[in-house]
């Protein structure tokens, strides 16, 4: 095959990637973030870009707990401030609505292939280099994440660039390089605390490239104490206010005596990349092993660290946490693409990847701005109470966030106020132990409107509430009934305090250690 048709059929896999990228976004534009953590992340961008536009200089703490108060579904703490930055400037920039926060992650998406293919570029030719970036788009754990509002790709991209900023350093050992390595493992660390894992990171690949004078460089030890210095304090200023991502020590110790427990990273490793593009990049690990490289050795040293890390730390079972692996594979992909011998075999190799990869259907779910969108937004603000689980509680209080233009209204999760439990939902019990406790609390704030979500598992404080207003029609109106459609089903009900349609209203939040009054009038 001519250089000229090779060159085609990889231009011909970039665009079918581009297409696939476009396709997910089309599918899931305007659709409803019905997930744990990706409200959360919305929702604190919000907050940073209000900040930023109405409460520059002022005191960020307490604007934080006054945003909180109204819209419970703050992050920052528990993860830590650089995605949110980055939200907040995109929602500068194209507005603070849902669907910027997706174009936000879809850009950070073809960042990371175009850093992929102007290295492998550098190395193996602009041929290997666009079907490296090509395939990475394609990878199911890349489209599923790539229009989704989460840290991740970021996380991902930042760690890369380290990567490739300390393999530069290990052939160096200047101190240029040890300062962009210090930057991007700094702003790694302040995107999400998993990046930490950049600490075996930094033992295991000198070891691996064989380099071991880098030990006795003195930038080497100089870049990681400024990492220390410079990540750290947010972590322990988090802890401190109660308010950071909580590792329940006593679980970890028992989890020890697990030990083939600890290693499901592994499968999960397994199962998060198909076996071709495993393989592949498995030849071009022994390829540039052999050969020395530092940029091979530098991926498969973040690949191996961050296993070690999930092993040492359990803290998630969730393949997501391996998207900076899924990158470095990359790297080393490309080296195993090569191991073929001619442009058009690296074509075929590509072919294959993206045959077994297949297209993603990575589903929507939509009807939850119809719910919030029935509430009047009263310029006095509306006090709601919705209970759900938390993907259904995370999308109503998003949604609402992005309607509500005030920014008045307050927002109640029965998660939270008529339960409690750890932030992974652990140690749940009951705030009220019977439905006429329950109405009392209504009644008593009062809450303007009760949402009811019917599509996720129902726990025991849900079913009190649903008797609580159930059993009194006359106090509180059904309002509507709103579908619940994609990847969940079922149906919202809406319930109205007929008592407190012109009442202010008086409600305690719970920030870190304090609880907090508020006042609506």
């Amino acid at each position: 095959m001519s250089r000229r048709w090779v060159a085609a059929a990889a231009c011909s896999l970039v665009l079918a990637a581009a297409i696939i990228q476009i396709r997910i976004g089309r599918q899931v534009w305007g659709s409803d973030l019905a997930s744990p953590d990706s409200p959360a992340h919305f929702t604190t961008g919000v907050m940073a870009y209000e900040y930023i536009r109405t409460a520059l200089f002022s005191n960020p703490m307490q604007f934080a707990e006054s945003f909180y108060i109204r819209f419970p579904k703050v992050a920052l703490g528990h993860w830590p401030p650089v995605y949110y930055a980055m939200l907040a400037t995109a929602h500068l920039a194209g507005g603070p609505w849902i669907e910027t926060a997706r174009v936000l992650s879809a850009a950070i998406c073809a960042a990371i292939a175009w850093v992929l293919f102007v290295r492998v570029r550098r190395d193996r030719g602009a041929i290997a280099g666009a079907l490296c970036a090509a395939v990475f788009l394609v990878l199911p754990p890349v489209q599923a994440a790539s229009w989704m509002v989460m840290s991740d790709l970021l996380v991902g991209f930042f760690m890369l660039l380290a990567a490739l900023a300390f393999a530069a350093f290990m052939e160096s050992n200047g101190w240029r390089e040890a300062a962009w390595f210090t930057m991007w493992s700094s702003l790694a660390i302040l995107t999400k605390g998993s990046a930490w894992a950049l600490g075996i990171f930094m033992v295991l690949a000198p070891l691996a490239a064989r380099r071991l004078n880098c030990y006795r460089s003195r930038w080497y030890w100089i870049s990681g104490v400024a990492i220390v210095l410079i990540a750290a304090p947010f972590y322990l200023l988090a802890e401190s206010l109660q308010v950071g991502y909580h590792a329940d020590v006593t679980n970890l110790l028992r989890g020890a005596a697990d030990v083939a427990g600890r290693f499901t990273v592994l499968a999960h490793f397994h199962g998060f990349l198909p076996g071709v593009v495993l393989v592949v990049a498995g030849a071009g690990a022994i390829a540039m092993w052999r050969e020395r490289n530092c940029t091979g050795m530098a991926a498969l040293a973040l690949i191996v660290s961050q296993v070690v890390f999930l092993i040492l730390l359990p803290l998630t079972i969730e393949g997501r946490y391996l998207m900076p692996s899924a990158i470095a594979v990359m790297l080393l992909f490309s080296r195993g693409m090569s191991l073929t011998g001619f442009a058009a075999g690296q074509v075929a190799v590509a072919a294959l990847c993206f045959a077994v990869c297949g297209i993603v259907d990575v589903g929507r779910v939509d009807g939850y701005r119809a719910v919030v969108d029935s509430i009047p937004y009263r310029q006095q603000g509306t006090v709601i109470l919705v209970s759900s689980d938390s993907p259904g509680e995370g999308a109503l209080v998003a949604e609402r966030l992005e309607h509500d233009r005030a920014r008045a209204g307050v927002v109640l999760r029965g998660t939270k106020v008529l339960a409690n439990s750890d932030w992974d939902g652990s140690h749940y019990r009951l705030t009220y132990k019977s439905a006429e406790e329950v109405r009392e609390y209504l009644r008593s704030v009062p809450v303007h409107y009760v949402v009811i979500d019917e599509t996720g598992t129902s726990e025991a404080h849900q079913e009190l509430l649903k008797s609580a207003v159930q059993s009194a029609p006359e106090e509180f109106r059904l309002a509507g009934r709103y579908p619940i459609t994609g990847r969940r089903q079922g149906e919202v009900l809406v319930y109205e305090n007929l008592a407190a349609r012109a009442q202010g209203a008086t409600v305690l939040v719970r920030v870190g250690s304090r609880t907090v009054r508020h006042r609506v009038e």
